[in-house]
């Protein structure tokens, strides 16, 4: 099925964005990676901030359901936390300025946000945290409220992408190395909050 002009410059965007970041990049670079004219691009979309709210508001949209219905499933806690980490920095990877854009947007614009999100009705992760409770009474994980282990293992996973100019700063890392730290990142961070919650 052929993408229409207005998927292939969302698509476009977002690689320039994710590239140059939003001051770097420029609406003509968005077309032409689009292959579509700059005119054609205002009409769709009217300015640079414009285009970038749509592009991470759909990323959200993508991103969210993904990750609720993972932390539904019907797994056991020791497969679901690894899975979860996994598939959490593999998504901020495919939109690393996402948290940040977030973070932005709650800041400038939050009720116009938490009406957006609202209205998405993405659901609640319920059954992780009726799971993680069941999991205590059981004595198979420490005791430690669901909400904040959700909270924690979400912040471990987001906290790289959020810093990550201060990180490669601090840590002497360039692109390529800090690419390979989240490789290790993935296996090492599951590791450690399952030893964590481990009696």
């Amino acid at each position: 099925m052929a993408r229409t002009s207005e998927e292939k410059i969302l698509e476009a965007a977002q690689r320039i964005f994710t590239r140059f970041g939003y001051e770097g990049a420029r609406m003509q670079q968005i077309a032409d990676e689009a292959e579509v004219n700059k005119s054609m691009l205002h009409y769709y979309f009217r300015s640079k901030k414009k285009l970038f709210e749509e592009v991470y508001r759909d990323a959200v949209v993508k991103l969210m359901p993904q990750l609720l219905n993972l932390l539904n499933a019907d797994l056991p806690l020791e497969e679901k936390i690894p899975k979860l980490v996994r598939r959490y920095i593999t998504l901020m990877r495919d939109h690393p300025r996402l948290p940040g854009f977030i973070i932005q947007e709650l800041h400038q614009n939050r009720e116009e946000w938490l009406n957006f999100m609202d209205n998405l009705d993405f659901g609640k992760p319920k059954k992780f945290l009726e799971q993680v409770r069941r999991n205590q009474e059981q004595g198979k994980i420490v005791k430690i409220e669901p909400r904040q282990l959700l909270i924690n293992i979400l912040s471990l996973c987001v906290f790289p992408f959020a810093a990550q100019p201060m990180i490669k700063y601090m840590l002497k890392m360039d692109d390529a190395e800090f690419e390979n730290f989240l490789d290790v990142r993935v296996e090492s961070l599951s590791t450690f909050i399952l030893n964590a919650i481990t009696p």
